[in-house]
């Protein structure tokens, strides 16, 4: 009876507590649905790596996950069966037998977006061969990919792995007259690649910096780095704002092509992307899973050009899509979707492709969205198979109207 008078007593001191007190006590017992669960999983992943255990490496993917290799791999896309095996039979290669991997800011403030229970990153692991006798541990490879992680029975999985083979930074879409990028000679097209010698790696980042030193004495000197053909310019900024309004940015490396205009129209993923847009006009479901990969996909913000907060797998198809393409048809006027500026980046067999979109509502109103997928050639044909990281992209040179060309001169 005494210990009943206790755990009542205990019961009424909290709800009677101030709201303060409650939060401190709801701290105490981290939602597994936050970004620290997934931390937890990632080091699960790593510890099973280094384990060699299998099982419990695949306990961090999902039944529906499609993992994407570079394109030195024979197979570069694996559904969950064929990345069983293939996990398997790397575990008991010798040189994996010593290997251990690590995985590096894989849930940083600016690589993970957050949507309930899905999330993308951009996931930096590494293998390093420990130490044999004289010789010292070495990195032997770090590599970037792409992730889409869900939360499912109770704990975070990955969903779908492609390979980044492009940078992302922030890029200036507009300089605001009379502001601070005006005076220091900022151009539209202008690539932020450094804010006091931190990388930027998205327009988010760079929100988030600025208002890092928003507070700090007005003299105070903030080094910005960018990147305009080929030359790096260093400015000199002073805390607030900065004058411009930027956009996210992805651009190829030396070991890919970035296909614009009538390039990027010639190449294959060009036909899969209208192919999409036929069946996205038709409301066709049969049509649209035409276009996704055979082997699996992952969409953690609805269709491609029509982003919502609906996560779309193979494992879910048959029941996402058409959901989606109802909330299509009751909200757009088909007849008004227009697809342009097509652009890709190509590594390959494998491709980010993006794109300009515009459709008008049933109520009249414009909208716009700047999609971007990952694409494979798999079995002879280019379908999709995921979003990137951070999916609401330019891909390759900004685009610049008539006035931001008169901007540059």
């Amino acid at each position: 009876m005494r210990h009943k008078t206790i755990i009542l007593l205990c019961l009424m001191k909290l709800l009677l507590s101030p709201p303060q007190a409650r939060a401190s006590a709801d701290r105490a017992s981290p939602d597994p649905r936050d970004s620290s669960g997934i931390a937890l999983m990632l080091r699960r992943l790593e510890n099973s790596f280094n384990k060699k255990d299998l099982r419990g490496i695949l306990s961090c993917f999902s039944d529906d996950a499609v993992t994407v290799f570079p394109i030195e791999h024979e197979e570069p896309v694996l559904g969950r069966r064929q990345f069983e095996s293939f996990l398997a039979a790397g575990l008991e290669h010798p040189e994996n037998e010593v290997a251990e991997r690590l995985f590096i800011d894989a849930t940083g403030d600016f690589t993970l977006r957050q949507n309930g229970d899905v999330a993308e990153m951009l996931l930096t692991h590494a293998v390093r061969v420990p130490s044999v006798r004289d010789t010292p541990a070495v990195i032997g490879f770090v590599r970037k990919d792409f992730a889409t992680v869900c939360y499912k029975n109770g704990h975070w999985q990955i969903c779908f792995m492609f390979p980044c083979f492009a940078e992302s930074n922030a890029v200036v879409a507009e300089v605001v007259s009379g502001g601070q990028a005006e005076s220091l000679g900022i151009r539209p097209g202008d690539v932020i690649t450094h804010h006091l010698r931190m990388p930027i790696l998205s327009a988010e980042q760079l929100v988030w910096r600025r208002r890092m030193f928003e507070e700090r004495p007005a003299d105070t000197k903030l080094r910005v780095l960018f990147r305009r053909d080929g030359q790096v310019l260093a400015r000199t900024f002073r805390p607030g704002d900065m004058g411009i309004n930027t956009r996210n940015f992805f651009h190829g490396t030396v070991e890919t092509k970035t296909l614009l205009g009538s390039d990027a129209r010639q190449h294959p993923v060009a036909k899969t992307i209208d192919s999409y847009h036929s069946a996205l006009r038709a409301a066709s479901v049969d049509g649209i899973r035409s276009v996704f990969c055979s082997e699996g996909f992952a969409f953690p913000y609805g269709l491609p050009s029509a982003m919502s907060s609906t996560l779309i797998t193979a494992g879910n198809a048959s029941e996402s899509i058409p959901f989606e393409l109802r909330r299509i048809v009751e909200q757009w006027d088909l007849t008004t979707m227009r697809v342009s500026d097509i652009r890709v980046i190509s590594h390959g067999d494998l491709a980010l492709a993006g794109w300009s979109f515009s459709v008008r509502t049933t109520s009249g109103q414009r909208s716009e969205s700047h999609p971007v997928v990952c694409a494979v050639q798999h079995n002879g044909k280019w379908s999709f198979v995921g979003m990137p990281w951070q999916s609401q992209h330019t891909v390759g040179p900004l685009k610049l109207t008539g006035t931001d060309k008169r901007k540059l001169n």
